[in-house]
């Protein structure tokens, strides 16, 4: 009995419309995504591009370390003006007796203009005195020009590899002047934090790297050089006045990436050292100042006429005359940055206190914006406030720095020039630094604290010697010479100061002393190979 077909038919059924919109999608963005994952993964092992994290691992002598990575900045600042820490080299696998502190910030850090003798290889010294049955590891992620931006970055990528006992953050110098801040071509940028993470995300591909190669190559003739980066020189231009709105959005990214390396650093079993940005004051003249913007022309001549009275008045040796002078022109304009360091210098010259007051503000209301000001410091003390129950600690460097100075105002005692540590104030820091390490270690207690060397031990363990001093006055001395500082008020006078104190190290750099040197160098080669 044949049967047949009457009709009915079996067909497939039909995608529902949600499902071709997923399936569409996919083709759209899953497909290209897979693409570009399988290009980048094929340049990497092509070796194209470089890695961006803070660390890379190395070996030495046959044992894991991690080491700085020299290209840990190209995504911030390009490859011309990359910055770099200074070496070191860390075992990857931490021994039962390792004390490990990580120290990040910008150039005072690191331990410009030499980094031998920064706050960290004092620090270090320090350490391996009071905890001698210890293996003592301090790594200097600090770099020239860095902010919190780069050290955000920096922090979240080597906590979890190093595992510090402790990470101490000394930063706020460069929060205007560095990558996104207002006086950099980015700083518009940084008014959208989650488009400045994707940006620098994005530069961290190496297809983004080899297309960025690519552009330089065609933009830069063969043959040519690239620009040589100028640091501060490159910013003459770039004032930014203390109540210009940008700045205020420079305060709240500072607020914001210190949180952020606070919960990076707390991360796991470290703590966090905040700690306060000193600078010096006393030594140190504004770079640039500038009118309040509503000053008029028949205000501004008044008060020219009065400033220049007080001037010719603190020139013929009458500070009282000048001080009277200067305070009828605060009252046409007081944001001026020199009329109010005038006023700081010749109230000190009286012995008033109100000096302090006047060399505060004059540092917050100096235009080229090179130095930490008040709201920085406020900002980070109220960090650490708020975050001390998760294991954040507090060092104000600045009091104490205060405290530690004539009339309470640091000067060229503890500072080279604007924020540089002078031996003096890179011991302090050290000293201050010493004991919330300690209690965070569990080994704080007056006699460990009695074990700390004093400076002149410290400057032989890490050989500073006459010449080396001699050394970095010779650097000193040229940067002087140029912008921004040859534009400050008492540039003159402070190259006097340091060539009086270069012509009494050349009386102590004949043969003798040469000879006494290299046997420095000798003798700590031998302790601390």
């Amino acid at each position: 009995m044949n049967q047949t077909n009457t009709g009915m038919t079996s067909e497939a059924p039909h995608p529902s419309r949600g499902r071709r919109i997923v399936f569409r999608l996919a083709a759209v963005v899953l497909v290209p995504m897979l693409v570009l994952a399988g290009v980048e993964g094929l340049l990497r092992v092509a070796g194209v591009g470089q890695p961006t994290g803070a660390l890379l691992r190395s070996e030495v002598d046959g044992e894991q370390v991690w080491i700085a990575n020299p290209w840990a900045t190209t995504v911030w600042f390009g490859p011309v003006a990359a910055r770099e820490a200074t070496p070191f080299a860390v075992p990857v696998e931490r021994s039962a007796r390792s004390v490990r502190v990580l120290v990040v910030g910008g150039s005072a850090v690191q331990g410009d203009p030499d980094p031998s003798y920064s706050p960290s290889r004092i620090l270090d010294r320090m350490l391996r005195a009071v905890l001698p049955d210890r293996d003592v590891e301090v790594v200097n992620l600090g770099m020239t020009a860095i902010n919190s931006w780069v050290i955000r970055d920096l922090v979240r990528d080597a906590v979890p590899r190093l595992r510090p006992d402790m990470t101490v953050v000394l930063m706020g110098n460069n929060e205007v002047v560095g990558p996104y801040g207002p006086a950099t071509e980015r700083g518009p940028l940084a008014d959208h934090p989650g488009l400045v993470q994707l940006r620098q995300r994005l530069a961290r591909l190496r297809m983004v790297q080899f297309a960025a190669r690519a552009v330089r190559a065609v933009a830069t003739p063969a043959g040519s050089e690239a620009a040589e980066w100028l640091g501060m020189e490159s910013l003459l231009d770039r004032e930014i006045a203390a109540d210009a709105p940008e700045l205020e959005r420079t305060y709240e990214a500072f607020r914001s990436n210190l949180e952020a390396i606070v919960d990076a650093a707390t991360t796991g079993e470290g703590e966090a050292l905040l700690a306060t940005v000193p600078v010096n004051l006393k030594d140190c003249a504004p770079f640039a100042s500038r009118h309040r913007p509503d000053l008029g022309e028949r205000d501004r001549h008044s008060w020219q006429r009065a400033f220049e009275r007080g001037v010719r008045a603190a020139d013929e040796g009458r500070p009282d005359d000048a001080v009277a002078a200067w305070a009828e022109a605060a009252t046409i304009d007081d944001r001026h940055a020199e009329l109010m360091y005038r006023l700081a210098v010749t109230h000190g010259e009286l012995g008033r206190q109100s000096a302090v007051g006047y060399y505060h503000l004059a540092r917050d209301l100096d235009a080229l914006r090179f130095r930490a000001d008040s709201r920085i410091n406020h900002i980070i003390r109220e960090v650490a406030a708020e975050r001390a129950a998760a294991g954040v600690r507090m060092v104000d460097l600045a009091g104490a720095f205060a405290a530690a100075s004539d009339g309470g105002v640091p000067g060229d005692e503890l500072f080279y020039e604007h924020v540089h540590f002078t031996f003096s104030g890179a011991y302090l820091v050290a000293r201050e630094l010493l004991a919330p390490l300690l209690e965070a270690v569990g080994a704080a207690g007056a006699a460990n604290l009695e074990a700390v060397p004093e400076p002149r031990r410290v400057m032989e363990q890490l050989a500073f010697t006459p010449w080396d001093r001699f050394r970095v006055g010779i650097e000193l001395a040229e940067r002087l010479r140029r912008p921004p500082f040859s534009g400050q008020l008492d540039n003159a006078k402070d190259l006097e100061t340091l060539e009086r104190w270069m012509r009494g190290l050349r009386e102590l750099l004949g043969r003798e002393g040469l000879d006494s040197s290299v046997e420095t160098y000798r003798g700590q080669l031998a302790a601390f190979p």
